[in-house]
């Protein structure tokens, strides 16, 4: 919990100093975390190490996200299963 309280907002890739890096953290419900993470793994197996995720106590929302390298381009794949999963399913909810 403390690595996503470090990241300052939600949905915005925050370069690292001195490095080819960046973090993101996302804040949403747990189906929507679900299907974007199972597709995120579908399609970058490399980047499943980079990944991280945390569950609120009710089990109701989820952070997730994590340090990327600049060049995987995560946080384009991020947003755009984000985007797909809430077009698919309307009800999923996605800060």
């Amino acid at each position: 919990m403390e690595y996503f309280n470090s990241i300052p907002s939600y949905g915005k890739a925050v370069a690292e100093t001195n490095s080819e890096c960046y973090h993101i953290k996302f804040n949403c419900n747990v189906e929507l975390a679900r299907a974007v993470w199972r597709d995120f793994v579908k399609a970058r197996p490399d980047l499943k190490k980079y990944l991280q995720y945390h569950v609120n106590l009710k089990g109701t929302a989820v952070l997730f996200g994590g340090r990327f390298p600049q060049e995987s381009k995560a946080k384009n794949l991020l947003y755009d299963l984000i985007d797909k999963h809430k077009q698919l399913n309307g009800k999923y909810k996605a800060a």
